[in-house]
């Protein structure tokens, strides 16, 4: 339930994102490794975006973070924006640069990491398990992530599930795929 834009400008998105965070520590009393946080889409990013802004409140992190089909770069580069361009029915480089246009109107903002999480500092920074199908136009967000997170030290699984499409686990329980990706979401945090 984090502020949408366009009505809401970046960074109100990450704001919600700590508070919400905090609220679990600071009044409800949960311990940081009790907590997990996981998104899709533009929240899978805003769930990463969120570890590293915590990170550089030098607050205690949460156990794991799980991004799910994650936006992690404002600027549409990557290749599987064309690759994928047939095969992603949601998502397409012409919605991400309006999406991006109007979340983040300034572009340089575009490459700060709390709205790029891809040009983040990921050094201690909490397990994350990343998963993304192979229909999807931000495949490539997913791939570049994980490399740059586990170049700088963190504890990265990237699942890339094939044939499926953006935020797959969202047709749970009818897909057999989507089961199985939540469960081990499940499991990643139970291991944690």
């Amino acid at each position: 339930d984090y502020r949408l834009g366009p009505e809401h400008k970046f960074p109100a998105q990450l704001e919600d994102g700590i508070k919400s965070y905090k609220f679990l520590i600071d009044e409800l009393g949960y311990s940081p490794e009790q907590v997990a946080i996981s998104g899709d889409s533009a929240g899978g990013g805003l769930s990463i975006a969120t570890g590293l802004a915590i990170k550089d409140e030098n607050e205690v992190l949460p156990n794991a973070i799980m991004p799910i089909s994650p936006w992690v770069e404002m600027n549409p580069l990557s290749k599987s924006y064309e690759d994928n361009k047939d095969l992603d029915p949601f998502v397409s480089k012409d919605g991400i640069e309006w999406f991006a246009s109007v979340y983040s109107p300034d572009e340089n903002d575009r490459k700060n990491p709390y709205a790029s999480p891809l040009y983040g500092d990921f050094t201690d920074f909490p397990p994350m398990l990343i998963q993304v199908g192979t229909r999807e136009v931000l495949l490539d967000d997913s791939k570049k992530i994980a490399q740059k997170a586990k170049s700088d030290g963190c504890d990265v699984e990237l699942e890339i599930w094939n044939d499926m499409i953006h935020i797959f686990q969202g047709f749970a329980p009818f897909l057999p795929e989507a089961n199985k990706a939540l469960k081990k979401i499940g499991s990643f945090i139970s291991d944690k």
